[in-house]
């Protein structure tokens, strides 16, 4: 009854229903609201932290960055660097005079005139990792532990928080620690002098309602502006600009400019409906529509203070830029005022104030520069969103690491893009002293300095590619990239219709049959007490001719389904009642037609099997703490378990081959360096500089061995060295050939004839971290698998140097390696969603 009295409300005539009367909608919030002190943050009262004792440190000086520029070595890719840093370090500040850096303990500033060496090994910072520095001082941390050094004085601090700190910030003669009294806030700010004492704190006190609940803003991004007048806090949708004592000076919240913006679009839509529907039809249809706007506008006010993707600051202006997820930006006035929208409607995570400009990058490579009014200036399509955008000392170009992992140089007068080899986010170039110098570290891992002479232009070494043979590459500096040219004839593809991730398969080439899991349709729950949808789980059969042969369902998630180690049977292992890895179940065998044909109680429903033979095998179990390994095995044409298996003994001599057993020579190992020897009726000792790691035999009947990480020997029968071989950069398998062998590692694929002697050489795509190959006897040719798993490279190459085919897989999740069947010339690669046979 109450949907048809509201029909006849709207159909009845309103006795206030005059043309002077004015609609009553909600006003809209002014977006930038007048701050008031006390309706953000507080003064704290009682800090959450206790300062321990302060304690000196041990400094080194050295008189010039000699001993640090040591090494006089090149690198092809950074042309006309002419020296090195000694070792990888970790850079965490720069200017046009130092660098601070740090390794092993040590804490070093850089100058061109000084090295000071700071050694804190032995000090309450030893266990702790820096987070943050500049010219006057460091921050360390470790959990609720946050330490402080200051260069001038040498002197460290320490603190214990009550809650783990979040963020740290360096600024010219201050530091700050954000952290949290709960969970969910509210977040304070501690702002420290340079000889460790509390200058202020303050706490906040704004709630904020999300889909998760209610938290109280926390500084979640923590900065100090490149002059250090301002200090600037995100939190979710919220972002402040305080001064240097805390006072706040700015506050913008995202989630206000988009409730002024809806209640626009609903004053608009009131508008349109002010006059009263005239027919039933006309009252449903606004009915409706109301509801179902009153429903969308709850949803979005939900979203509203989700977190932007980020935010810039102009120390000229004190103007901030803020980027939305959504592909929406905005500039705001240093008092917190709404000045400017741009609207790109792509999504990106890139924003940064760089060259007095405003530069932003979208997930689709278009990249922006504005001037701080929203007003163009200029604009580059990268190949992907760019991670990090660098000025070129002394060109009108930048320097570009996109996220292909790929360094790029790009000219700002004429927008040419030229391509460079492997690039990383923290990779830096930049002016100290005079000199040019580049880092080569990334954001999670150490790297070396390279310095240049005071007369130097930077220049990119453009990325060289190769087509249709490798031949000649092997005296180039950096050795040509594998390109995709011609690509594999596809037999046949699977790909789920619906989208669905196939999880745990299993490709059976001998009966050429695949076996995946699939989720099935949700079915109402069978259960009485319960309500709702139940997710099932299918095992599904096709053939290679893409032809569905069967399906089987399961009630629970389905963790492994693995071969028998005869080939003849299916494992599957199923959950009693919970859907954990770790849960104990049921092993149900299948035969090839799907038929169950028994079943054993096993201790988790994740397993892995490793095979002896046909007739055995170890099968493990991933158990919640540990792993148990049992003996599996057939018991009269029945699979069983047994009995624990018995672990290998561990390799008391360290990592590298125990022993080793081919047509004519056999090792095994007696030290950590020293081998067995036997060929035929001769034995000896063999000595060695490290352990091996891989043997064969060559056609020529000598013995092929790599030693440790970087060493590859030719010995005869006489265990005598007839040549060797030292690799740059660290091996990662060695495939042998008719004629020679394929070397590959992190850099390159090393093709060597068996007189040792390199015949080609190709590099790998950028972020290249599987790299596997294959010899394929019948073909005669090297199978390459190269790339990362969203991107990668197959290419079928010949001894010969010559690229047969080279296809590259983009933007598809790898979901495991490739299976070869050699004898029919094909292929298997396997993605998130599909399986594919390439005809080899």
């Amino acid at each position: 009854m109450g949907f048809l009295d509201t029909i006849k409300k709207m159909l009845s005539p309103s006795p206030a229903s005059s043309n002077d009367k004015q609609l009553a909608v909600p006003s809209a919030p002014a977006p930038n609201p007048v701050i008031k002190r006390s309706e953000y943050h507080t003064s704290i009262k009682k800090p959450l932290f206790k300062q321990g004792q302060s304690f000196s440190i041990q400094v080194e000086i050295e008189e010039t960055w000699d001993l640090f520029f040591s090494a006089k070595k090149t690198d092809g890719r950074y042309i006309g660097f002419e020296s090195r840093s000694r070792k990888k370090f970790r850079l965490y500040y720069n200017d046009d005079s130092l660098i601070v850096v740090g390794a092993a303990k040590t804490l070093e500033v850089i100058g061109k005139e000084q090295i000071n060496r700071y050694l804190y090994q032995d000090t309450p910072l030893e266990n702790m990792g820096v987070i943050e520095a500049n010219e006057r001082g460091a921050i360390w941390g470790d959990k609720e532990h946050i330490g402080f050094m200051d260069f001038e004085s040498a002197t460290g601090y320490v603190y214990e928080f009550q809650w783990q700190p979040f963020r740290a910030a360096m600024g010219n003669g201050f530091w700050l620690v954000g952290t949290r009294e709960t969970y969910n806030g509210p977040g304070e700010i501690y702002c420290f002098s340079m000889d460790g004492s509390l200058l202020w704190g303050i706490r906040f006190l704004e709630k904020v309602d999300t889909m998760f609940g209610t938290i109280e803003a926390t500084a979640y991004h923590l900065d100090v502006s490149k002059d250090s007048t301002d200090i600037l806090v995100s939190s979710m949708d919220r972002l402040y600009r305080f001064n240097t004592d805390g006072t706040l000076s700015a506050r913008i919240a995202i989630s206000e400019l988009k409730e002024a913006e809806l209640q626009e679009k609903e004053l608009a839509r009131a508008r349109k409906n002010a006059l009263p529907p005239r027919t039933q039809e006309e009252v449903i249809h606004q009915l409706a529509e109301e509801m179902a706007e009153q429903f969308i506008s709850g949803f979005r006010r939900l979203s509203f203070n989700s977190p932007f993707t980020g935010f810039a600051h102009d120390p000229s202006t004190d103007m901030l830029f803020i980027l939305e997820s959504e592909g929406r930006l905005t500039g705001w006035d240093r008092h917190g005022k709404l000045v400017w929208i741009n609207t790109f409607k792509e999504n990106g995570r890139y924003i940064h104030w760089l060259d007095d400009k405003l530069v932003v990058s979208f997930q689709s490579g278009h990249t922006f520069w504005l001037d701080r009014d929203g007003k163009f200036f200029f604009g580059a399509k990268l190949p992907e969103e760019a991670w990090t955008i660098d000025i070129i000392p002394g060109q009108e170009k930048y320097l570009v690491v996109c996220q292909d992992n790929r360094l790029y140089e790009l000219d700002k007068t004429t927008g040419s893009l030229v391509a460079g080899t492997e690039g990383h986010p923290g990779m830096r170039l930049f002016k100290l002293a005079g000199h040019n110098v580049f880092y080569d570290g990334t954001q999670s891992a150490m790297g070396y300095f390279w310095l240049a002479p005071e007369v130097h232009d930077w220049t990119i070494y453009e990325a060289q590619h190769v087509t249709n043979t490798a031949k000649g590459t092997e005296n180039q500096i950096i050795a040509p990239e594998i390109k995709a040219t011609k690509p594999f004839r596809k037999k046949w593809n699977y790909t789920d219709p619906k989208g669905r991730y196939l999880s745990n398969r299993i490709i059976d080439v001998e009966s050429k049959k695949m076996y995946f899991v699939q989720m099935a349709e949700r079915d109402l729950d069978s259960n009485p007490i319960g309500s709702g949808y139940k997710t099932h789980y299918n095992l599904v059969c096709y053939d290679f001719d893409v032809q569905k042969q069967w399906s089987i369902r399961f009630k629970e998630h389905i963790f492994t389904v693995a071969l028998s180690p005869d080939g003849n049977a299916i494992f599957v292992g199923d959950a009693l009642k919970d859907a954990l890895a770790y849960a104990p179940g049921h092993l149900v065998m299948l035969n090839k037609q799907g038929k169950k044909i028994g079943k054993i109680e096993i201790p988790a429903i994740r397993f892995y099997i490793d095979k002896v033979n046909s007739d055995e095998a170890i099968i493990s179990f991933t158990m919640e703490a540990e792993t148990e390994s049992y003996r599996l095995y057939k018991n009269e044409g029945t699979w069983a378990i047994g009995e624990l298996a018995v672990q290998d003994e561990e390799n008391e001599f360290g990592a590298g081959l125990r022993e080793v057993h081919l047509d004519q020579y056999q090792l095994k190992r007696a030290d950590k360096k020293k081998y067995e020897f036997k060929h035929e009726d001769h034995s000896a000792e063999l000595k060695v500089s490290a352990a091996i790691y891989e043997a064969f035999e060559t056609p020529s009947m000598e013995l092929l061995i790599r030693l440790g990480n970087k060493t590859i020997q030719l010995l005869n029968d006489k265990a005598e060295k007839v040549w060797e071989i030292k690799t740059k950069g660290n091996i990662s398998s060695i495939t042998k050939g008719n004629e020679g062998f394929l070397v590959l590692t992190k850099e390159e694929a090393l093709y060597y004839d068996f007189s040792g002697q390199v015949k080609w050489r190709l590099s790998p795509p950028p972020s290249s971290y599987q790299n596997n190959a294959y010899w394929l006897e019948c073909q005669g040719v090297f199978l390459w698998f190269v790339g990362n798993q969203n991107s990668c490279i197959i290419a079928t190459i010949s001894e010969e140097g010559n690229i047969i085919n080279s296809q590259q897989f983009d933007k598809m999740s790898l979901h495991d390696g490739i299976q070869i069947n050699e004898k029919e010339g094909y292929f298997i690669i396997h993605f998130s969603e599909s399986i594919t046979c390439l005809q080899i």
